[in-house]
């Protein structure tokens, strides 16, 4: 059953990904910025945003940076993982993986690429939510870099069908869309 008792406050720093020369991840760089920013006092830190290039790694490799920040943090913040992908599929099972590895939550960005109707877009979200019914999720609108757009109208769709969609990580700019989305999840959104 879900916490209806997941609070996400404060300063979440969504994390750069360090890269060697090889374009692999530098880990130990990795660990000294989360440490920084830890000593720094934010609240928690979400590995593979936009912020983190992680359009541009691998599934397994964002399953190993999720998992170094995990380990570099050891239950001192909170760490939400942005699990989104082109694909459903992909998507559910990097949400899946963020789960079972013990993060307090998942941000999903919407698919990109190729845009969605508002209908997709509920049935993508719905069915990652329905994949992990348990755990808490926070839909991630960046529009201007996915194509896609998360509307108040498909926020109202999915609340009620998804009671562990628990809130949205607003990127578009729009104030007025951000007020309207906060409305339509209800109060708890």
């Amino acid at each position: 059953m879900l916490s209806k008792n997941v609070t996400v406050r404060g300063v979440i720093v969504p994390l750069v990904t360090p890269f060697k020369e090889d374009g692999t991840v530098n880990e130990k760089a990795l660990q000294r910025l989360i440490e920084f920013l830890i000593r720094s006092g934010v609240h928690g830190v979400m590995p593979g945003g936009t912020t983190g290039e992680f359009a541009l790694l691998t599934v397994e490799e964002r399953q190993k940076l999720l998992e170094a920040t995990l380990n570099t943090v050891n239950d001192r913040v909170l760490v939400l993982a942005q699990t989104g992908a082109v694909s459903t599929e992909t998507t559910i099972a990097l949400t899946r993986h963020a789960k079972a590895v013990g993060v307090v939550a998942a941000t999903i960005i919407t698919p990109y690429f190729v845009r969605l109707s508002e209908a997709a877009l509920v049935e993508h979200y719905a069915r990652v939510a329905q994949a992990v019914p348990d755990f808490p999720l926070f839909l991630y609108n960046i529009p201007q870099m996915t194509g896609n757009n998360i509307t108040p109208e498909v926020v109202a769709a999915l609340v009620p069908r998804c009671p562990n969609i628990i809130g949205m990580k607003e990127s578009s700019g729009n104030l007025g869309q951000l007020i309207d989305s906060k409305a339509a999840g209800g109060a708890n959104f």
